[in-house]
């Protein structure tokens, strides 16, 4: 899985066309956030994964973050090994026949939203009748998140709720805190 930018787009690209000349299948979940991979990872059998995303403190760095089978972060011994084997350049080859194959799991938002409510008390949450104010800073949450709410029984107050194609500078970031603390007391 990837962030939304067209570098981590380009990286996912070569990783992808990479993983399969060596023979690996790959589930492809396209443009989603961390905690969708996460969770789609032991529900796709998958032996681990990657997600690409821009640094949150640079903007001139890609970021990869190696999973295991469960969806955790792997070690940094394991990253290493991983580091090690990319700047040797000795991987497998495999013939024609034995390129791996690409899929794109079907409804991967919808699943990804039933298993987070069944992890909750969600008839309690209801009964809370819960307001929120959630400032999606221009992220992938804003593609999930609303549902759940609102299967939840939440009434929200939503800022920036557009997808942009880059992140938030720290800068932006700390305007963005701002702004969300001036709403959340002026609703008080």
């Amino acid at each position: 899985s990837r962030d939304a930018t067209p570098a981590s787009r380009m990286i996912n690209r070569g990783l992808i066309s990479g993983l399969l000349s060596v023979g690996i299948n790959v589930h492809n979940l396209e443009s989603t956030s961390i905690p969708v991979c996460r969770f789609h990872l032991p529900e796709l059998n998958a032996r681990g994964g990657v997600h690409i995303r821009l640094s949150a403190d640079n903007e001139n760095e890609i970021v990869l973050e190696f999973l295991d089978a469960k969806g955790l972060s792997i070690s940094k011994n394991e990253e290493k090994k991983i580091e090690s084997n990319f700047f040797k350049e000795d991987f497998r080859r495999v013939g024609l026949m034995d390129i791996g194959n690409i899929s794109f799991p079907a409804r991967v938002m919808e699943h990804y939203s039933n298993g987070f409510l069944k992890a909750l008390d969600a008839e309690h949450i209801r009964k809370m009748r819960p307001k929120i104010v959630i400032d999606y800073a221009n992220s992938f949450s804003n593609v999930s998140l609303p549902s759940m709410l609102g299967r939840l029984g939440a009434e929200t107050v939503v800022l920036n709720a557009h997808m942009a194609s880059q992140p938030p500078t720290p800068r932006q970031r700390e305007e963005l805190r701002e702004q969300l603390a001036n709403i959340v007391t002026a609703l008080k």
